[in-house]
């Protein structure tokens, strides 16, 4: 199968040995593009050397768009498999010709296995003992490196959407084409390869491949701008997809003790009736159903600006709208039956889009959660834009007899 190899080059000082290390592995129809982002001269003199024979050197003209970058190369490519690259990716020899023989009958797409993927020199000298001799000079041993810094998703062949990082993938290109490659509303860093694994993922299966490795090569990096950009994208697709895997991806980023968690709260819930939660919504209303027999994974319901009812799945943690306000949201003391940091974060969503909670005083279940309370302690979510409530006393709330009151 032929490859087309996509490189994506933002002043990467090792762009030669990155580059080199895939010219040596592919054959005379492979072609590869470095895609140059804006890069300062050091770098541009590099790429000049680089460029001739089946290396083609692209300069967008879009600054710090990997989505439009990659989309760039990929209008020019006529592989059969596209193989995207970060330009700080060094790959290991024999990769691309595991790539070529890999079986992609009902796969829309692969993720190779990269080492010390986010790792910053200054951090992994705080977490190797081992970097100052045998990791600083240069000599990659991937050996070595995998074991230092193994890849997170390590662990399972079966790769779920939210982890299709494509620092160094496979998408065969009938597969990119069916979903319209990249979206390039997504700009800077983060978003735009866990969007694409998305949609792909609707169209066939990802898979993780250990055998197919790479080496992120330390640099410098503003991780806490990074991790501003990725929120802003990831807000940009609860917007744009507006269901429950955007909430889900949202709520938990990836923390699997939280999601093994919440999965033993809706386990124990859903034996539960929950009648009294049964509603309509009023003008400006926004009615929240915890889980039950009724609601598997809790529910929203509401008037939009139509005054049609809607009524969608609702974890609790990231509601599935952006752009629209209530003046109440009403549920009732069911709430109370979720462990107390998952309730408050809960109530603290409600309040992003309400102005007060109207909460119902109903019989309550006194469940003993037995630990699992402290799991959704902590729990870093991209779309974290202010310091989450712990516990009920960060909110004002009323009694008002039958019902309780609780604002800002």
């Amino acid at each position: 199968m032929k490859l087309s190899v996509i490189i994506l080059c933002h002043n990467n000082r090792s762009i030669d040995r990155v580059v080199s290390a895939v010219a040596e592995q592919t054959a005379k129809d492979d072609e590869i593009f470095v895609v140059d982002d804006f890069s300062d001269a050091a770098t541009q003199d590099i790429l000049r050397k680089l460029n001739g024979n089946n290396i083609k050197v692209l300069h967008s003209d879009k600054r710090g768009n990997r989505s439009a970058n990659r989309n760039y190369a990929a209008n020019y490519a006529d592989g059969e498999l596209l193989v995207f690259i970060d330009g700080d990716v060094l790959i290991e020899y024999g990769a691309l010709d595991r790539i070529k023989n890999y079986s992609y009958d009902g796969i829309s797409g692969i993720c190779g296995n990269v080492a010390a993927m986010r790792m910053t020199p200054e951090t992994i000298a705080l977490t190797s003992k081992r970097y100052s001799r045998e990791l600083q000079r240069g000599e990659y041993d991937f050996d070595l490196w995998h074991s230092a810094f193994p890849d997170e998703r390590r662990h399972n062949e079966a790769l779920s959407w939210n982890r299709f990082y494509t620092a160094f993938s496979v998408i065969p290109r009938s597969e990119y084409i069916a979903v319209g490659g990249f979206d390039e509303d997504f700009e800077g860093w983060g978003g735009e390869d866990i969007d694409i694994g998305y949609r792909l993922s609707k169209n066939g299966q990802l898979k993780f491949l250990p055998s197919i490795r790479g080496i992120h090569l330390p640099h410098q990096r503003n991780i806490m701008q990074e991790e501003k950009n990725g929120r802003k994208n990831m807000y940009m697709m609860l917007s744009k997809y507006r269901n429950r895997d955007m909430e889900e991806l949202l709520s938990f980023a990836l923390e699997a003790r939280a999601v093994n968690a919440l999965n033993n709260v809706l386990d124990t819930l859903r034996k539960y009736e929950n009648s009294d939660n049964a509603q309509e919504p009023l003008e400006n209303e926004l009615i929240f159903n915890v889980a039950s027999r009724e609601y598997p994974n809790g529910n929203i319901a509401y008037l939009d600006e139509k005054n049609q009812r809607k009524s969608e799945s609702f974890l609790g943690l990231a509601l599935p709208f952006s752009d629209l306000s209530f003046e109440v949201a009403v549920t009732t003391t069911a709430l109370l039956d979720y462990p107390e940091p998952l309730a408050c974060r809960i109530l603290q969503e409600l309040l992003r889009v309400c102005k007060k909670v109207k909460v119902k005083k109903v019989l309550s279940h006194n469940i003993d959660w037995n630990g699992i309370e402290e799991k959704f302690k902590d729990v870093f979510c991209y779309y974290k834009i202010h310091i989450f409530a712990d516990s009920f006393q960060d909110f004002l709330i009323e009694d008002c007899g039958d019902y309780y009151i609780i604002e800002h």
